[in-house]
C-alpha cells in the first residue's frame, strides 16, 4: 500500500491569486506541490464546498463564488 502524501495549501494565497484576477487552475497547483490533480481538486473541495467551481478549456480555472 502506498503512504499518503500530506499537501498543505495555503488558501489565502489562492484566493488572493483569485481576487487579483489572476488564473488560477488545479493542474498548476498539482504540479507545484508534485501531486496529481484529483487530490489538489478533493481538497480545495472540501475546503470550499459549494462556493468554488471548476472551469474547463483554455480560458478554464478555479473560480470562488
Amino acid at each position: 500500500m502506498r503512504s499518503m502524501k500530506v499537501v498543505t495549501l495555503n488558501f489565502n494565497d489562492i484566493e488572493e491569486m483569485i481576487k487579483d484576477g489572476k488564473r488560477v487552475t488545479v493542474k498548476a497547483i498539482a504540479e507545484e506541490h508534485g501531486v496529481s490533480p484529483l487530490i489538489i481538486r478533493r481538497t480545495l473541495g472540501d475546503h470550499y464546498a459549494d462556493k468554488i467551481s471548476f472551469q474547463r478549456g483554455r480560458k478554464g480555472g478555479i473560480v470562488l463564488d
